[in-house]
């Protein structure tokens, strides 16, 4: 299935907050809502965007599932789930590395996101599974916005198995989706 998929979902969560929360509080917070995915040849990280009809939706990187139907879900309390792949961008470029894997059942924490673009120089946090071990958080700055402002480009702490988590602004919003390949 291609992008038409995520037309599916009205991700117009509620409103972000302006409370500005320590990494600690932030990590402690988001965490519900951020996954591990396993495919057959691959790792990464993922995180709820939605709960409908007793299902459960999760974005990630195109590459994180590429060849994959079902992957394997691992919840930071340890739980594990079946994902079915149900939708892609097609991975063709940097903006089509999306896809969202769906869960039967209706667990973890969608979490909001952001309607506006971040500040230069704006503290963000990545956290996500990073070669497969236990879920970390890093934090940096927005760098840069290019490509018309549709890439964020951040120095906060990249490895393989971030791929497909959130990039999260000190409010707790997500405002992209982190790349490792890019």
């Amino acid at each position: 299935v291609k992008s038409e998929g995520f037309n599916l979902f009205n991700l117009s969560n509620k409103k972000c907050e302006t409370k500005k929360l320590s990494s600690s509080e932030l990590f402690k917070k988001i965490i519900p809502g951020i996954v591990e995915i396993k495919g057959k040849d691959s790792i990464g990280t993922g995180f709820v965007i939605s709960h409908k009809r007793n299902k459960t939706y999760v974005l990630t990187n195109y590459h994180v599932v590429e060849g994959n139907n079902k992957v394997d879900i691992r919840w930071e309390d340890g739980n594990f789930d079946a994902g079915n792949v149900i939708s892609d961008g097609g991975g063709e470029d940097t903006l089509g590395d999306i896809a969202i894997v769906e869960i039967e059942g209706k667990v973890g924490k969608p979490l909001k996101l952001a309607s506006y673009q971040p500040e230069l120089g704006s503290d963000v946090v990545a956290i996500g599974s990073p070669e497969g071990l236990d879920f970390s958080i890093t934090s940096g700055i927005v760098s840069a916005l290019r490509e018309d402002e549709k890439i964020i480009q951040t120095d906060v702490a990249m490895n393989p198995g971030n791929s497909g988590g959130p990039l999260i602004d000190k409010s707790g919003c997500v405002i992209g989706m982190n790349t490792f390949i890019l």
